[in-house]
């Protein structure tokens, strides 16, 4: 459990640093995030901000299978819930092993996005259903 602690720190201090660097560039990161283990289906969203406004809010996800291959994807829904529109919303999944080691990643991207809005995305991956534990989603903006 200390290794998971370590790592979530680790990505904390990751975040806070790209939230003041983009603060830095004059674009906003209103990220929010969301895990979950490969035995989920992503009904507990995990959100750190859960619907706050000032964020774009996970409202839900969960890993499927690839139509094709081995691949797992993770679908699901976000909201704006920024209090304006955003030029820009990153969605970012990250795969981890049973040690926490990262083993894969993925992202889908939108334009234009109004306040309020709630968009399906679809994050294709190459990641085999057998090759990772846990999944984590992070979202990042910019105005």
């Amino acid at each position: 459990m200390q290794e998971l602690t370590r790592r979530k720190a680790i990505v904390g201090i990751g975040g806070a640093t790209t939230a003041l660097l983009a603060g830095c560039s004059g674009s906003e990161d209103n990220g929010d995030s969301a895990s979950s283990n490969g035995d989920e289906n992503g009904d507990e969203n995990g959100n750190e901000n859960g619907g706050d406004s000032g964020s774009v809010e996970i409202l839900e996800h969960e890993a499927v299978e690839a139509e094709y291959g081995d691949s797992v994807n993770i679908e699901g829904k976000i909201q704006n819930n920024t209090g304006e529109e955003q030029s820009y919303i990153e969605v970012s999944a990250l795969f981890y092993d049973s040690e926490g080691t990262r083993v894969g990643d993925g992202m889908d991207n939108f334009n234009d996005v109004a306040d309020g809005s709630t968009l399906s995305f679809e994050i294709v991956t190459t990641v085999g259903s057998s090759e990772y534990d846990e999944y984590e989603l992070e979202t990042s903006t910019s105005i």
